[in-house]
């Protein structure tokens, strides 16, 4: 959509950013992973990639970590592999976190046990 395209600005848009302000402001406190279930959560769009690391807790998701960026002029042309690339990205940030180290453990477990195609 170019600017000539666009509707135009009214109430109902600031609201939606006020929304969404006062929503930001009031997330819930990261909480350091343990050995409960992790799970990994990736969304990615042509240009940008996310990650989020939540570990369920008695049956609630509690939120342990987050990441985004944005993909380079040569990754953007992989688009089968986007999703792959947001979680290699999410554990190469520097330096690593609590988060990252806990999300790179689980990662080779989980790489340990898929079977050899042989």
């Amino acid at each position: 959509m170019s600017k000539k395209d666009s509707p135009p600005w009214n109430a109902r848009q600031t609201q939606a950013v006020k929304k969404l302000k006062e929503e930001l402001q009031n997330l819930p406190p990261l909480q350091i992973p343990s050995e409960d279930k992790r799970i990994l959560q990736t969304n990615r769009s042509d240009k940008y990639w996310g990650a989020v690391l939540f570990e369920e807790r008695n049956r609630k998701r509690q939120l342990c970590g987050y990441e985004s960026g944005i993909f380079t002029n040569a990754e953007i042309h992989h688009s089968t592999f986007k999703e792959i690339l947001a979680v290699k990205k999410d554990i190469k940030i520097e330096p690593p976190t609590p988060y990252q180290e806990q999300l790179k453990k689980a990662l080779k477990e989980y790489q340990s046990n898929i079977p050899d195609p042989k």
